[in-house]
Order: C-alpha cells, then structure tokens, then sequence
C-alpha cells in the first residue's frame, strides 16, 4: 500500500493537512478550491503519524 493521505486513518481530523489547506487555499481567497483539496489533497512527505485506514467492507 502507498502512503498517502488519501488512505489514512487520520484524514478527517489531520491538523497538518487542514492546517496546509486553509493557508494554501482559504488565506489566499481561493475557497471554491477547497472541496477539491479536502478530497485529493497529499501531504503525506511532510507528515510522521500516517496510519493505515481501517478496510472498508
């Protein structure tokens, strides 16, 4: 399995990733960009606590 945000279990509530897209994106007047982000965003090369998420039956 890739580590990505995308499958971390701590996507949700990851203060990093939602710390990064508010100052990429809300800060710079760009908020018709956020749902987009919430979605694909990866910052997972700047990030030490990625876990797996638990499967999805």
């Amino acid at each position: 399995m890739k580590e990505s945000c995308l499958n971390c279990k701590h996507k949700a509530g990851c203060l990093r990733r939602s710390t990064t897209i508010f100052l990429l994106f809300i800060a710079t007047g760009r908020d018709e960009m956020v749902p987009d982000a919430q979605e694909n965003m990866n910052i997972r090369s700047s990030c030490d606590h990625w876990a797996p998420a638990e499967p999805t039956e």
